[in-house]
């Protein structure tokens, strides 16, 4: 079952398991189990969350939790019966009990009386303790679910951290920015323009030659370090992500497309003046290397594709024009 139907599912057996919460509980009973209903829909949630964000085969990883959690719902739902047929049965004994209190409350004092007396007494005490034992087993097995139910969210959010976060360079991965995207396709300029840069690191492939993976993995991450810099000190909620390989890839609020090749000719200065020191097999080496950008403006009919075809297609003016330059999509 994939993410997004599973947490439907769950989280119509969750409302279901609530409805039949009694009510007649002790108020602290009845929030402890509804606050593990709660928290196992907060899971539903994030599996719906991660189907959106999830590559096909993590998201159908994370589908197979669907035993344990369908176990977790089928033992509270267990539970909260057996201990409301368990307390049903105890208040019927009390009720029999208040019947024969009733019964002996007109006789005389005699020894018959007291006898009487003193045997209900103990069994509505007995029924007393029964229910609280009762309580007290509801209790347990409820925090013994919330425990399971705390590995999954954390399960559930090491996911999504791996999902949403390139694991080399730390900026946000592709798939969340597909997600992103898509989210900015949909709202259009409802919250003013915007734009989208790509940019493609110059002869990379020369870097990993002369000094090896190490040394280019290293050069990823100390470029998005200044390209994150950089835009956090102009476009303060602009989307960061390595779109792939060498390539890196912004999404840029309240950017038009002036303003928006601004930032990514600002981005290229930063990085072409950057010098960085890596380690590589045979010491350390001075690494310099310089960027190309394409830039596009979100404009009304555009898709996601579309936008991201503008501004490849203007990357690859960049790159054609000599590298180490900023194009801007003006079709």
């Amino acid at each position: 079952m994939e993410p997004a139907s599973l947490a439907d599912a769950l989280e119509e057996l969750s409302d279901k398991l609530a409805q039949a919460l009694p009510e007649a509980q002790e108020s602290h009973v009845h929030q402890i189990v509804a606050n593990c209903l709660a928290r196992l829909r907060r899971v539903c949630t994030g599996l719906r969350a991660m189907a959106l964000v999830l590559e096909p085969e993590r998201a159908k990883q994370l589908a197979r939790r669907e035993e344990d959690l369908r176990s977790i719902v089928g033992e509270i739902g267990h539970n909260i019966r057996g201990v409301a047929e368990a307390n049903r049965d105890v208040a019927e004994q009390m009720a029999a009990q208040v019947e024969e209190l009733d019964g002996i409350a007109d006789l005389p004092p005699s020894k018959e009386l007291a006898d009487r007396l003193r045997n209900t007494v103990t069994s509505v005490r007995e029924a007393t303790t029964k229910m609280d034992r009762n309580l007290g087993e509801l209790v347990s097995r409820v925090d013994s679910a919330n425990a399971r139910i705390a590995a999954l969210e954390k399960e559930l959010n090491e996911a999504r951290e791996r999902a949403l976060y390139d694991s080399l360079t730390r900026v946000y991965s592709r798939a969340a920015l597909d997600e992103r995207l898509a989210i900015a396709v949909r709202q259009g300029e409802t919250k003013g323009p915007w734009s989208f840069l790509i940019a493609d690191i110059d002869y990379f492939k020369a870097v990993n030659d002369k000094h090896g993976h190490i040394v280019g993995d290293a050069l990823l991450y100390k470029i998005a370090r200044v390209m994150e810099k950089t835009l956090n000190g102009r476009v303060g909620d602009a989307i960061l992500a390595r779109y792939g390989g060498e390539e890196f890839s912004a999404i840029l609020p309240r950017s038009i497309l002036p303003k928006a090749t601004q930032v990514a000719e600002l981005l290229r200065r930063t990085v072409e003046a950057s010098r960085w020191q890596c380690r590589t097999a045979s010491g350390n080496a001075v690494v310099q290397t310089t960027v190309s950008f394409g830039v596009a403006q979100y404009r009304d009919g555009d898709t996601a594709v579309s936008l991201v075809e503008r501004a490849d297609r203007a990357l690859y003016e960049a790159k054609e024009g000599g590298r180490n330059r900023v194009a801007a999509s003006q079709g």
